[in-house]
């Protein structure tokens, strides 16, 4: 009679025989049809924040529940392998996303900022003070990194990119949004893609002194 650790192996085997091959239209169905499972299960439990990986091409993809829960308004989070710890470092979905230590993608975690509103709002405009606007000299406008690239994330699901001019403070930038796009908006998630920085700046900084909104009227 074969051993225990035989059977696993043979078990283990025909489960992968079973499988659909990575990449074929039958493993994409059921990809899909497993993510749509788990999406509708995290929302019906009401949760705000759910933890995920970035799949391997051999195994059962994340994208679509992880968009499904973005679109929801619930935070997704992906681990990250931090040189010299042993313990996962927990990221938002911000920056791009590279090949880790253990070769799944991780998120750079570049920095993000989530604006809440009391009520839903009809959105038209956005506007941008960059830099520091304090009087300290660590405050000074080249001292600090000041946004460049910017993506644009609404509760509604809208999305949409900008490109900030490097200018003080003490100059408003305002940027209209796609009309009838941002509509009944709760949240706003600005994802710094890029920045002006001085030498030696954090890649992970960045000084915005304030962000306004003008509704539609």
């Amino acid at each position: 009679m074969p051993s225990l650790e035989e059977q696993k192996r043979a078990l283990r085997a025909e489960v992968r025989n079973r499988l659909p091959k990575p990449g074929s239209p039958e493993f994409v169905t059921a990809s899909v049809q497993a993510q749509d499972r788990l999406a509708a299960a995290a929302l019906r439990s009401g949760v705000r924040m759910v933890a995920l990986y970035r799949a391997l091409p051999s195994e059962c993809g994340t994208a679509s529940v992880a968009a499904a829960l973005q679109a929801q308004g619930c935070e997704v989070c992906y681990p990250a392998v931090v040189p010299g710890e042993r313990a996962l470092q927990f990221r938002r979905a911000s920056g791009v996303f590279v090949a880790g230590a253990l070769g799944v993608e991780e998120p750079t975690g570049a920095p993000v900022l989530v604006l809440r509103f009391s009520g839903p709002q009809d959105l038209s405009e956005i506007g941008f003070r960059a830099g520091a606007s304090g009087t300290a000299p660590t405050d000074a406008f080249l001292s600090q990194p000041r946004p460049h690239l910017v993506h644009l994330v609404f509760s509604n699901g809208y999305a949409t990119d900008l490109s900030l001019k490097d200018q003080d403070a003490t100059q408003p930038q305002f940027n209209p949004l796609e009309d009838g796009k941002a509509k009944q908006v709760t949240f706003v998630e600005i994802h710094v893609q890029s920045v002006y920085a001085p030498a030696g700046a954090s890649s992970s900084s960045v000084a915005i002194t304030e962000v306004e909104f003008k509704t539609k009227d």
